[in-house]
Parts: structure tokens; sequence; C-alpha cells
């Protein structure tokens, strides 16, 4: 990863943070990234879904595309950011849990 930072700077693109998981992306299909995410419970898929919304909207990749798409995590807007987000566990609809982040 290093490496990779340094030939990135070479390029004149600045990195500031790496983030390195365990999960082996290039292994995984984007259905078997949606039921994991999905099979997530209570503080862990808040957790998740707070890191996915909150990075920043330039970083597109294709899982990001599809967790956009079936589960509705987009980047979240400045008025989100403002304001308490309302979060709603799975197989609710109209009761809504406040969170502030």
């Amino acid at each position: 990863m290093e490496r990779w930072a340094e030939e990135q700077s070479w390029q004149g693109n600045s990195i500031d943070t790496i983030v390195w998981t365990a999960a082996p992306a290039e292994e995984m299909t984007s259905r078997e990234l949606v039921g994991m995410l999905r099979s997530l419970e209570g503080r862990e898929r808040l957790d998740t879904e707070t890191y996915v919304r909150s990075t920043p909207s330039q970083l597109r990749t294709p899982f990001r595309e599809v967790m956009e798409r079936e589960l509705g995590w987009t980047p979240f807007t400045m008025v989100e950011r403002l304001t308490p987000v309302q979060v709603r566990p799975p197989g609710t609809s109209m009761k809504l849990q406040e969170r502030t982040f």
C-alpha cells in the first residue's frame, strides 16, 4: 500500500488516508456484498452504513454503485450532515429512530 501511495504521489495525486479492510473484494461478487451488508444488524449495520455514506462522493467504485442502488446508501447530503439522521431498522416503515452523528 505504501508503494502504491508513493506512486500516486509521483503522478500528482494527493493521498491523505488509506483505508484497508480484510474483505477480499476482488473475490466477492456484488450479490455476496449486498447479502453480507443486509445480514448486519443493530449497531454494526448502523456504523457500516454511516461509514459508507460518509465517504466522499467522488470515490466511485462498482461496489459503491451497488450499495447505492440495492441498499440506498447514498452519500449524506449537506442537510443530512447538519440535522439528525432518521434511522429506520430493516422491516419497519413508520417508526423511525432519531440519531445524531
